[in-house]
């Protein structure tokens, strides 16, 4: 369990050091929470064991960072003079959406190939 821990923070804690501070990145709580949400609605809809439910809550916010980014896609399209943050938001989705598949399926596949020892 703490070697799933230090794996995951020291993953995060890489990626954040090496990328946020060379960006201004706009974070959009609602951005995040439409992920977390549509992800969360989708593995109470599919339902599973504990470790399924992860993984599949993972593939969940993969599609739907996917699905945010279009939507904010096709919002920057209608727009007459788009803001440069707008662009940020649609890419920040897909960033989250990603972020979170990857944490999971570390967290299933740790547990996977450990009942497998």
């Amino acid at each position: 369990m703490a070697q799933l821990i230090i794996g995951i923070v020291g993953i995060l804690s890489i990626i954040g050091v090496t990328y946020v501070p060379n960006t201004s990145i706009y974070f959009d709580t609602i951005s995040a929470l439409f992920v977390i949400g549509v992800a969360s609605f989708y593995v109470l809809a599919v339902g599973g064991s504990t470790f399924q439910k992860i993984g599949r809550f993972g593939k969940a916010a993969q599609h739907a960072a996917t699905l945010g980014f279009f939507i904010g896609l096709a919002g920057i399209a209608a727009m007459d003079d788009p803001p440069v943050a707008a662009h940020q938001i649609a890419i920040f989705v897909l960033l989250f959406g990603y972020l979170i598949s990857f944490v999971c399926s570390a967290i299933v596949e740790r547990y996977e190939n450990e009942g497998n020892d």
